[in-house]
């Protein structure tokens, strides 16, 4: 009997270390020993649900710099804290593995692809702080379809996942991801990718769209709208490119191409003893880089332009975004010289209690209000908005005019400028001097009309 029962307490005594040691085998084989992170094999040990994830790769792209000036060991620690700050700032039930050196996936309970990469970027904005100094690292990320767990341990989402955040990666893109309500297609990958060698390449060039002055129905300015002529697509249009750029950080050298060039062209007006003003429009992500300023003021230099010959125009929800900060820029601008226009006005949410906080110039009224302005409704609400801005000092631009009849109107409303294709479509660059000297005014062809 007590030979039995030894024997029975050494079974389960055994037994039990068997499981805890294979316990321990299951746990080791699935952690990453250098960084202590979850590898691939963790995906193992997820429990069953019927949870839908957003599958993303997380690229920790300087990898090199750091190993090179910090060694192998910080790099690791990096790559841990970088997981740390994930699992900390990711919602319940997500889960978080590296799969290379410099590669994590993540797995997030998946509400809305977009969303839920912005959450990967916001945990992602916790500073790494290793040895009490501050790492700068560089994420390029990218998202695909929504999966289920089962799909995720065939590792196909990850792959999918893989190649956008190498696509970010590639195109210094801070990240990429797959759009279910847009469902991202190829070519505008294609367009993203092809996009920064038009620039280099004399794929793109400017048109100068004319605004009229309609005190005496002369060219005031012109405004620059880039063009993108594909060796193999033919013209592509802004509405098919400039959205997808704006969401990228080649909004930049897209924005410094347009500036630069249009500042070229103006000096060639300028040889010419011909006084002419340019438009430029500035996105939310250019209104918000630090070196903007600093970049205007070398091209008027080097194209010898003064700053009074040129507007800046910003949307609205520029100045929401953070209107303190939109303030500082605007003044600086606002003392150099340069003049400031919100375009589109009457799209977003602003009123004109809101604008009169910033030192803007011109409202540029939307092209829907004037589009619309025979209907009673519209026609009251432009002219509230003409004597509201000249009230606050602005001037008006009425944009979209393309009737004899809608210029009646915002003439007889006391509109200070406007702009549309009843005047002109935009001009392209190699014309636009010729056709400023063969166009002195616009009254006759009213008449005529």
């Amino acid at each position: 009997m007590i030979i039995f029962l030894a024997i029975g307490g050494l079974s389960g005594y055994f037994s039990d270390r068997f499981k805890k040691m294979l316990k321990l085998n299951r746990t080791l084989i699935s952690v990453n020993q250098e960084t202590m992170v979850p590898n691939t094999n963790f995906m193992d040990l997820i429990p069953e649900s019927k949870i839908t994830y957003t599958v993303a790769s997380v690229i920790i792209s300087d990898r090199n710099n750091i190993n090179e000036v910090f060694g192998f060991e910080l790099f690791n620690r990096v790559v841990n804290l970088t997981y740390v700050h994930l699992i900390k700032g990711l919602p319940q039930e997500s889960y978080v593995m590296q799969s290379d050196s410099h590669l994590l996936w993540v797995m997030i309970p998946f509400q809305d692809t977009k969303k839920d990469t912005e959450s990967i970027i916001a945990a992602l904005d916790t500073p790494i702080i290793v040895n009490d100094v501050n790492i700068f690292v560089e994420y390029y990320i990218g998202a695909g379809k929504s999966s289920t767990l089962l799909e995720c341990k065939t590792m196909n989402p990850f792959r999918e996942s893989d190649r956008f955040a190498r696509f970010a990666e590639k195109n210094n893109l801070p990240y990429a991801y797959y759009d279910e309500s847009k469902a991202v297609k190829q070519h505008q990958f294609n367009l993203l990718s092809e996009f920064k060698n038009a620039l280099d390449s004399n794929e793109t060039y400017l048109t100068y769209h004319p605004i009229i002055d309609l005190t005496n129905m002369s060219i005031y300015q012109f405004e620059a709208l880039i063009r993108w002529q594909h060796p193999q697509k033919g013209l592509i249009m802004p509405n098919d490119f400039i959205p997808l750029v704006e969401n990228t950080q080649l909004v930049h050298p897209l924005v410094d191409w347009v500036v630069n060039t249009g500042l070229v062209k103006l000096h060639e007006f300028n040889e010419k003893e011909i006084k002419i003003r340019f438009a430029f429009n500035i996105s939310a992500q250019n209104f918000n880089d630090l070196k903007l300023y600093d970049k205007i003021v070398n091209f008027l230099k080097n194209n010898s332009i003064q700053p009074d010959q040129v507007s800046l125009e910003i949307t609205e929800t520029v100045l929401m975004r953070d209107p303190e900060t939109s303030k500082v820029v605007i003044k600086r601008f606002k003392d150099l010289g340069v003049t400031i226009a919100i375009d589109d006005f009457g799209k977003g949410y602003s009123s004109f209690a809101y604008l009169s906080q910033f030192e803007i110039d011109y409202v540029k009224i939307d092209r829907y209000f004037i589009s619309h302005i025979k209907d009673k409704a519209i026609f009251k609400i432009v002219e509230a908005s003409i004597n509201l801005a000249h009230q606050l000092k602005f001037k008006v631009i009425a944009e979209g005019v393309e009737t004899l009849e809608a210029l009646d109107i915002v003439r007889k409303l006391k509109c200070d400028f406007a702009q549309g294709f009843y005047f002109s479509k935009p001009v392209h660059q190699d014309d636009v001097i010729n056709y400023y000297l063969t166009n002195p005014g616009f009254e006759e062809k009213q008449n005529e009309s």
